[in-house]
């Protein structure tokens, strides 16, 4: 008996960023239906923002088997949300495959890209070395059913020296010195997905599905006295409290201006 398989696979993104000493704002979504060609897009980057967009369809592949998946994102300099969902109903179609943001390609830089993103340019400022804390936030919301696979990670990099992971949720921070009239590149994304898939045995009555937020700060505390920075996209990057911080549950309060379902995917189909 044939069961089909999906690997949720994570992006990563080259130390060296693609879009060096540029500034702006991208979203980019795939809603991949099990059969036909996917609906993807990519917004490109742009300057200002915040930039939001969500994308949403049913999809029938079978004899009463219908994939419905649906996502949105939204980015800001410093702050990003994702969200997406998919699911199979009826699911009696030996091996019928649905994905939300699946990519083959991975990371930032040769081919994909994550669901929210952006890219920002320090240039420091001050009378000698400059101590500048970085603080990455990444909370999210996660569940799936049987026959269904969600992940979600956010990525930082700073500098080209800092290239930090978050899995599914977590909290980290570091200390890093850089001297006056230093340009110093950021670029952050979220990057995950989902899919749901239905083994050739599935009883009409197995639904198999996924869901996922995703919400990612971050704060940036000057150190050093008489330091600082000026970006290039205007921004004043929120100092850490760690009292301001959301909850896992009530993040999602925040980004109201998504659609209610999660993300941006990489996912590989084995069969």
């Amino acid at each position: 008996m044939a069961i089909v398989t999906i690997v949720a696979i994570l992006g990563t993104m080259a130390v060296q960023p693609a879009l060096a000493g540029s500034f702006g704002l991208q979203n980019q979504w795939c809603l991949n239906p099990p059969a036909g060609s996917p609906n993807c897009g990519n917004t490109g980057l742009q300057a200002s923002g915040p930039i939001s967009n969500s994308i949403g369809n049913t999809y029938v592949f079978g004899p009463g088997a219908n994939f419905t998946g649906s996502m949105a994102e939204t980015s800001n300099y410093g702050n990003l949300y994702a969200s997406g969902y998919g699911s199979v109903t009826n699911s009696t179609t030996n091996g019928a495959l649905g994905y939300v943001g699946e990519y083959d390609s991975p990371g930032f830089d040769v081919g994909g890209a994550p669901l929210a993103f952006y890219e920002d340019v320090l240039t420091i400022t001050g009378s000698g070395p400059v101590n500048i804390q970085f603080t990455d936030v990444f909370s999210s919301s996660l569940s799936s059913s049987a026959s269904a696979e969600v992940s979600l990670t956010d990525e930082l990099i700073v500098g080209g020296t800092w290239d930090n992971f978050l899995y599914n949720s977590g909290t980290a921070t570091n200390v890093l010195t850089f001297n006056p009239g230093e340009q110093v590149t950021i670029e952050e994304g979220i990057l995950g997905g989902g899919a749901a898939f239905a083994p050739n045995s599935a009883p009409p009555a197995l639904t198999p599905n996924f869901s996922y937020l995703g919400s990612d700060p971050l704060y940036i505390d000057v150190l050093t006295p008489g330091g600082g920075y000026s970006a290039a996209s205007g921004t004043e990057y929120p100092a850490f409290d760690i009292s301001a911080v959301p909850e896992p549950d009530s993040f999602l309060l925040l980004g109201t201006g998504l659609i209610s379902f999660a993300g941006f995917v990489r996912s590989r189909k084995r069969s």
